[in-house]
């Protein structure tokens, strides 16, 4: 009994261990079987790692065993509609999800893959099958099938006719254009031939035996025919036919037909207007051509024929004499459709003639459309011959134009020598210490200098004006600048009158444009100085604002006598005033406000007066400058302003300049108003310093240790408060000048009054010095008044200062110094300076040494003359002492330079403030 149940324990250990074995042996081919597949095969556990892989991740991706194992799935795939993570309680449920993927390769390429996942215990099985082929076939078809049913639309909507035939030439399908056009539907003709009921009595037979050519030879063709519709209607059409094989058998005839019968219309109807033209110009006088691109004749009228030998050749230019022929085929060739009118000289058929030709180049519309040149020919013979003699009388006034330039030039060379040396002279006078008396008589000298070279300009201007040859600059320039260097002109005459003169620039304004600075300066000299001779009492007012337009808009408003209505319109007529003892009260060459309206003009601006007797005018400048892009000028540090006066000009003016300059400023009529207002103040400017009277008590409880500046200030004003440490007085015309002075008086105390100078505008020299020691300058000036002021100018600079009187003077002196500059005069005996300048450049080169113009001449074209020659700047006499420095400061480098006072004081007060907080 134990014997048997052994031997069945031992049957079954065998049973169990064959068992075994076939299984191990099925578990080995799955795993064969799986690693030659070619879909990859995968388990991922429920994070979705792999943690099993068979061989094709590494046969079809790529993928080595470490780049796959514990990878996430989703590292190797991706899916566009993203439902792994979202169909994943359906995979822990038991169900499976299948969708399409893109796999990245190994390589770096992606494919699309057939995504399959199930539950399996704790983990999930799945595969990617490549669907790559089966997409591409997939998306084939659909655009097959799409371009199939655009083909279709486009059959049954296009307005060509299409026609399907069979091999044979019978018609399959026409679309729904054909139909509607001929009248002929498809169940009516579907079998037939075309050609059996389009086809009428005009129908060209040549036409029809090409096209049956065609069809037997399987040729593509495309030819125009005239065919009928079903009513008997004719029309023309072209035919675009072509064959459709399938390999070498031929499948259908598609012929494309699109209506031309308004082209084969308008073609007959060129050919009428053709026709009718070539009778039309038959019976014109003037000889009338059609030229090809390459001048041969292509039409000629019978006028030509009867003056011109057409034996002589079929090319245009062969009829033209040679000195014009060039010059012709020039201007016909300048572009495709050029027009004009030459003069030529043409050989007829007795002899050679003038013509007058009008020519116009066009592009042919008719194929193959070439260039053709239509010409028509006058006959100028005679005129020419009158010509000659109008030629003779217009050189003699042009030598007269030219008299007169010279006669101008040597009128300005001749005053404004001595001029130069009377200004120069009062201008150096005015520094060697005068007494009261000796100051006023040498003022007289200056200011009737100076009305004199503004009479000698007015005059030169005009008569350059009058011949129209304005030029104009286009630079950035300071408007507000512009205006100050006016009122500095002006200043004086202001002063003496007891008028106040008022600089105004709107806050949204900018003050860098883009324009002519000397021509605007010129006409706001010219405005302004009128305003000053008839206003005796009161203020003139230049304000500048932009317009809707963003055009500047410069008025020039004064409280004077005004002009009467009947009189404003004859304003800017030269020579005329509003009547004729003007000139002996007021003076004047009455060319100024001419002048401006005919700068005006070439400026593209406009210049209109308003005026009320007795009351005062305006004159308004409209502008068109264009502002240029500039930083905003900001104080270091806003102070609280308080501006305290009645003149609300005055007011507006410096309410605007220390709003521009980011100051907060609080208007005043009086300083009974400010004692009511609860803000602090940093700053007080009173433009009405009398009130300064009846508020001292104010003044030394509130404003004892506040800056005050006041403006224009009476001597009484002045003595009460002179010796107040807070308190500064100015006098002058009211712009920023004017506060810049009251900065420079603070900075003595050290204390920052808020006004700073813009660097970009050109300081002064009555605060700024400079010293060139050491540097040779060579004068070569042939007036002996004129070299001693030129030459006490540089020596107050410290200049090394040589003399020559001629050019060869100057040329002599060059190998016995090492000149730093040379200021070269134009006009001189012996040798003139544009002969020296010449001579100088052949050794010289304009970099080594700088020549500059001293020149009386400054008409047009001069400044642009000196340049040509080699000259580095000029500067025109009479020789302001801030334009020779302005130029030395260009060419030379200094060997020392003293600060302005008020760069000076700021550096203190800089100083200072750094110790104290410190």
């Amino acid at each position: 009994m134990k014997t048997d149940t052994k031997s069945n324990e031992e049957l079954q250990l065998q049973i169990q261990y064959a068992l075994i074995e076939k299984t191990a042996q099925f578990q080995q081919k799955q795993m064969e079987l799986l690693s030659v597949i070619k879909e990859c095969i995968f388990e991922v556990d429920e994070n979705f790692s792999i943690k099993y892989f068979n061989n094709a991740w590494k046969q079809e991706l790529g993928y080595s065993d470490q780049q796959v194992e514990n990878q996430h799935l989703l590292h190797f795939i991706y899916s566009p509609d993203s439902q792994i993570y979202k169909n994943s309680l359906e995979l822990k449920a038991g169900q499976s999800i299948s969708e399409h993927v893109i796999v990245t390769k190994n390589d770096g390429q992606s494919s699309w893959y057939q995504l399959t996942l199930v539950k399996s215990e704790s983990s999930f099985i799945g595969s990617l099958f490549n669907i790559e082929y089966m997409i591409k076939e997939q998306f084939r078809l659909t655009q097959k099938n799409e371009l199939a049913e655009r083909l279709s639309l486009v059959a049954k909507h296009t307005t060509n006719l299409i026609i399907i035939a069979d091999p044979q030439g019978k018609i399959k399908w026409v679309n729904s254009s054909f139909e509607v056009f001929t009248g002929f539907f498809l169940d009516e003709i579907k079998g037939k031939k075309p050609k059996e009921f389009l086809h009428g009595p005009k129908t060209s037979q040549k036409t029809k035996e090409r096209m049956a050519e065609h069809l037997r030879n399987h040729e593509n063709f495309n030819l125009d025919i005239l065919n009928y519709k079903k009513s008997g209607e004719p029309y023309w059409v072209n035919i675009d036919a072509f064959f459709v094989f399938e390999g070498e058998k031929l499948k259908n005839i598609v012929a494309i037909e699109s209506d031309i019968t308004a082209k084969v219309q308008a073609d007959l109807k060129v050919k009428e207007i053709e026709q009718n033209y070539r009778l039309a110009t038959n019976f014109i006088q003037e000889p009338i051509l059609k030229l090809s691109e390459d001048f041969s004749i292509l039409y000629s009228n019978e006028s030509w024929k009867s003056q011109f030998d057409n034996q002589l050749s079929n090319s245009f230019l062969s009829y033209i004499s040679d000195e014009f022929r060039s010059t012709f085929i020039e201007a016909i060739n300048t572009n495709d459709n050029t027009s004009g009118q030459f003069e030529l000289f043409l050989q007829t058929n007795n002899g050679y003639k003038w013509y007058e030709s009008h020519f116009q180049a066009f592009q042919s519309e008719i194929p193959p459309y070439r260039k053709e040149i239509a010409v028509s020919l006058i006959n100028i013979d005679e005129r020419i011959r009158t010509s000659k003699e109008l030629s003779r009388q217009a050189q003699k006034a042009e030598d007269l134009a030219q008299a007169k330039s010279r006669f101008i030039a040597n009128i300005s060379h001749e005053i404004r020598t001595p001029l130069n040396a009377i200004l120069g002279s009062s201008e150096l006078l005015s520094g060697t210490g005068l007494n009261e008396e000796q100051k006023t008589f040498n003022s007289i000298i200056s200011t009737s200098g100076s009305a004199l070279l503004s009479i000698l300009d007015d005059v030169l201007l005009f008569s350059r004006n009058d011949e129209h040859r304005i030029e104009l600059e286009n630079q950035v320039f300071n408007i507000e600048e512009c205006i100050s260097e006016v009122f500095r002109v002006v200043e004086t005459s202001v002063l003496q009158k007891e008028i106040t003169l008022i600089a105004d620039i709107c806050i949204d304004c900018p003050v860098l444009c883009y324009g002519d600075k000397p021509r605007t300066r010129q006409m706001l000299l010219n405005i302004i100085s009128n305003a000053i001779k008839f206003t005796s009492e009161g203020h003139i007012k230049v304000l500048v604002k932009h317009n809707e337009n963003k055009e500047y808009i410069v008025s020039v408003i004064d409280t004077g006598v005004g002009i009467c209505k009947e009189r404003i319109d004859t304003l800017f007529q030269p020579f005329v005033q509003q009547d004729s003892s003007i000139t002996r009260k007021y003076g004047g060459s009455g060319l100024g406000l001419a002048i401006c309206k005919q700068i005006c003009d070439a400026m593209g601006g406009t210049i209109e007066i308003d005026s009320i007797q007795g009351q005062g005018s305006t004159f308004r400048l409209t502008l068109p400058f264009v502002p240029a892009s500039e930083e905003a000028l900001k104080a270091n540090e806003p102070f609280n302003f308080y501006i305290i006066g009645v003149d609300g000009s005055v007011s507006d003016a410096l309410y605007h300049l220390l709003l521009r300059m980011g100051h907060n400023v609080f208007v005043f009529k009086n300083l009974d108003e400010v004692t009511h207002f609860n803000k602090s103040s940093d700053r007080v400017i009173v433009t009405e310093p009398n009130q300064m009277f009846s508020f001292s008590d104010y003044f030394k409880q509130n404003l004892i240790s506040v800056p005050v500046l006041l403006i224009n200030a009476n001597e009484t004003i002045r003595n009460l408060y002179e010796s107040e440490r807070f308190v500064k007085f100015v006098s002058g015309t009211v712009e920023r000048n004017l506060l810049e002075k009251g900065q420079v008086l603070f900075a003595e105390e050290i204390i920052d009054f808020g006004i700073f100078k813009d660097n970009k505008r050109t300081e002064s020299h009555i605060y700024a010095v400079r010293d060139y020691s050491g540097a040779d300058v060579l004068v070569v000036e042939d007036n002996p008044n004129n070299r001693l002021v030129i030459g006490r100018y540089l020596e107050k600079l410290n200049c090394n200062v040589h003399y020559a009187h001629d050019g060869v003077q100057c040329l002599n002196q060059m190998n016995k110094n090492n000149f730093k500059l040379v200021l070269m005069d134009i006009q001189m005996p012996n040798m003139d300076g544009i002969e020296a300048t010449k001579r100088l450049r052949n050794v010289f080169a304009s970099n080594e040494l700088p020549i500059i113009a001293l020149t009386a001449n400054v008409l047009d074209g001069d400044k642009e003359r000196y340049f040509e020659v080699g000259m580095n700047d000029y500067i025109a006499k009479p020789i302001q002492f801030s334009k020779l420095i302005e130029v030395l400061d260009k060419f030379l480098m200094q060997s020392h330079f003293v600060s302005s006072r008020f760069e000076r004081m700021q550096q203190v007060a800089s100083w200072v403030k750094s110790i104290l907080n410190s």
